[in-house]
């Protein structure tokens, strides 16, 4: 069977999706190349036939040792693949069953704060909807905030508390944690008009785990040399000895 021997990430020039399996990779030492793709190459893309399964960014090429190479879709695949290379994946199935319902319920955070945008149709079948207008955008971020929150972000901060040293699940971080830095981020950025930052005071393991994933050594050197956060990203080839060279 034929082995992995390059793995080149596909997105835009931003975050978004991507953040965390970038995250996952800077933590547990994964190289990949990182390959932005404008967004009209990303459109030309989607049209031709079997060269972006599902259409869909991020997206995972791998190149093989006998020079084959395949895409594949699905931004909790890539992360978990990469994860499980970087050791922030439990080897241990009840542990591991965790971390994957914690990655489900931070989807559904992702996905209704996406679907505030741009429809809850639209969102889920990329089918048009008829045009919200703010008052109505405004109203629906309300009963998210008012409901939704609390019982998704409340079972995650309920998850930490019970779990006990600061992380979702065991005493080191995994890509649970990883991925609920992205929605964090995504509500601090105050860039989302009827949710507010303060919308999370009420749960400080949450904004207290999010501060510790930025605050790791190896994700402060990924940001400062690649870019994130405020800065967007190029192409680049991530090598984790090349970081820890200049760590010295």
């Amino acid at each position: 069977m034929a082995s992995p021997t390059k793995h080149t990430l596909l997105y835009l020039p931003f975050g978004g999706r991507a953040e965390s399996i970038r995250l996952t990779a800077a933590i547990g030492k994964v190289a990949f190349s990182n390959k932005v793709l404008p967004f009209d190459e990303y459109m030309a893309m989607k049209k031709e036939e079997n060269k972006l399964p599902l259409g869909q960014l991020p997206a995972l090429e791998i190149e093989y040792d006998n020079g084959e190479k395949e895409i594949i879709p699905q931004t909790d695949a890539i992360l978990c693949y990469f994860g499980k290379i970087g050791g922030l994946y439990p080897d241990n199935f009840v542990d591991a069953l965790k971390v994957d319902s914690y990655l489900s319920t931070i989807q559904e955070i992702i996905h209704n704060i996406a679907s505030t945008a741009v429809g809850p149709v639209k969102s889920y079948n990329h089918s048009p909807d008829e045009e919200l207008t703010k008052q109505q955008r405004l109203a629906i971020k309300e009963r998210l905030v008012a409901s939704n929150f609390p019982k998704l972000f409340g079972h995650l901060e309920e998850a930490i508390e019970k779990n006990g040293s600061g992380w979702l699940v065991g005493n080191y971080v995994t890509v649970a944690d990883v991925k609920l830095h992205h929605p964090v981020d995504w509500v601090l950025t105050g860039h989302l008009d009827g949710i507010p930052p303060s919308a999370l005071n009420k749960y400080p393991n949450v904004l207290n785990l999010a501060k510790r994933i930025e605050e790791l050594p190896d994700v402060v050197s990924f940001h400062k040399r690649y870019g994130g956060q405020s800065k967007p990203y190029g192409t680049f080839d991530f090598d984790p000895q090349e970081i820890d060279d200049n760590a010295v």
